[in-house]
């Protein structure tokens, strides 16, 4: 987590950091919170904790990551297949961009340039300029989740087919599929882009694939189900 002033936005799965206030001492800032019952996005003063407005999507909002230099936030309503641009300093929807179908994650691009979405059976572009749908990667079987690496390369889990798959994201085809010893839910890069992690929720374990070779290297047993990750600053731990 990051400090949020006027000058940074705070970017967080289903937790954005926006604006700061002119005014005021302590701690300067907003978080914005995807409300899924609700159907909005309420923006916390972190001055008094309060909800200081409530942004009015008309769908589920599922998860929300911000952008620094464009000074906005990233919403996505994955059961409508929908992705909001909010300006976070007027607090408002300036863009919608619509997806080819349902979608169950997003992630951003390394280059900060766009945003990709995994939309059942595809990993679908959305460049930040045009905002719609560009580059598509087929993917042979539904995915439960997906991962960018700063490499340019993609992996998904394919949790019935017990696969992690890895793709190069410029040749847009999925190039190897890895055993994952159980059913792979939520993967991530390690933060050099070498090994990719898989969590079997099923087995409770952490399937751990070196990403140059294409296989696994080991299956690691975990005391609860690995439903997320989340990783140190350092990409240690």
């Amino acid at each position: 987590m990051q400090r949020i002033t006027r000058r940074a936005l705070l970017a967080g799965m289903g937790v954005l950091g926006g604006c700061g206030r002119p005014k005021g001492s302590g701690y300067d800032g907003y978080v914005f919170v995807a409300n899924q019952q609700g159907g909005d996005v309420a923006a916390v003063d972190l001055m008094t904790f309060t909800v200081s407005r409530r942004i009015r999507l008309g769908a589920a909002p599922s998860i929300v990551l911000g952008h620094r230099e464009r000074r906005a936030a990233y919403v996505l309503c994955g059961e409508e297949g929908t992705v909001r641009e909010i300006d976070a300093t007027a607090g408002r929807v300036r863009r919608t961009a619509r997806l080819p179908g349902p979608a169950a994650a997003m992630r951003p691009a390394p280059s900060g340039d766009a945003l990709w979405f995994l939309c059942h059976d595809s990993l679908v572009q959305v460049p930040l300029e045009r905002f719609r749908p560009a580059a598509r990667i087929r993917l042979p079987f539904p995915a439960e989740d997906f991962d960018l690496s700063r490499d340019g390369d993609a992996a998904v889990t394919f949790r019935r087919q017990n696969r992690i798959g890895l793709a190069r994201v410029e040749e847009k085809t999925i190039a190897a599929t890895i055993p994952a010893g159980g059913e792979p839910s939520a993967v991530r890069f390690r933060s050099d882009g070498r090994q990719v992690l898989a969590g079997n929720r099923a087995g409770r374990t952490v399937t751990v694939a070196d990403v140059r070779r294409a296989r696994a290297v080991a299956h690691l047993p975990v005391p609860v189900e690995p439903a997320t990750f989340c990783l140190s600053s350092d990409g240690g731990q």
